[in-house]
């Protein structure tokens, strides 16, 4: 069950979270306080990985989300632009 304390739910994107959500996020908490600088999710198409990515370094205060094609850049547009804490950089090929 998601710890709802913990500030990677509180800065979920969405009003509800994905079947694992919670679990993944109150893992990458538990990472972090246990003093792992890096983390890499790697889960299934559908898992939801990017609320979580965006969670995530909005609970950090400051991060980078570096993406492989224009797709997935135009996706976080969309989903996420009304955030005032999320700026899209263009890709520079």
């Amino acid at each position: 069950m998601p710890d709802a304390s913990s500030p990677y739910i509180k800065n979920f994107p969405f009003s509800t979270l994905r079947e694992n959500q919670g679990y993944i996020l109150n893992e990458i908490d538990s990472g972090f306080s246990s003093g792992y600088k890096y983390i890499i999710l790697e889960a299934p198409t559908g898992t939801g990985k990017s609320p979580i990515a965006i969670a995530t370094g909005l609970s950090l205060g400051a991060s980078y989300i570096c993406v492989s094609t224009k797709d997935l850049q135009s996706q976080y547009a969309r989903d996420f632009s009304q955030s005032q804490q999320v700026r899209i950089i263009s890709y520079v090929q």
